[in-house]
């Protein structure tokens, strides 16, 4: 019974220890992702979406633009807003989305305004995440490259 019981505890440690390391592979991923995105991007901020229009675009790819609206909580890269909108376009009939929490988004800019660069340009707004973006806000204005991300 106390070598079942034993057996049954390492196996316990065991799987906690392989789901330990399968976390902090992933959010070692997010992190260098939300760093590039930050790096490569006109402005990054904490926000938290208020509503979403659908509307036509004139772009023959991406029949359909959905317009975000966000309150910024903390602008963290660019100039301070306390609200902002941006603009992403889509394929017809793609759902518009919000989630109510709030996240780190990272944007580009041009003479009509914030628009979403594409995939990863979206992260969880946690306290790590969010220090992690402050510390490497530094870098980005000095960085050669900044704004590789957006189609200027």
């Amino acid at each position: 019974m106390k070598s079942l019981l034993l057996l049954s505890l390492t196996l316990f440690l065991i799987a906690c220890k392989t789901s330990a390391t399968a976390n902090n592979q992933e959010y070692s991923e997010q992190e260098s992702f939300l760093i590039e995105a930050i790096q490569n991007t006109s402005y990054s901020a904490v926000i938290k979406h208020t509503r979403v229009e659908v509307i036509p675009s004139n772009d023959q790819d991406f029949p359909e633009q959905h317009i975000y609206y966000a309150k910024v909580i903390e602008t963290l890269n660019g100039k301070e807003l306390t609200t902002l909108s941006y603009s992403m376009f889509v394929e017809e009939g793609e759902d518009a989305v919000i989630d109510q929490s709030p996240i780190i988004v990272t944007l580009c800019k041009n003479g009509e305004g914030f628009y979403w660069p594409g995939t990863g340009a979206q992260f969880e707004s946690t306290p790590a995440l969010i220090n992690l973006a402050k510390k490497n806000v530094t870098r980005v204005k000095s960085h050669p490259e900044q704004g590789s991300h957006c189609n200027y």
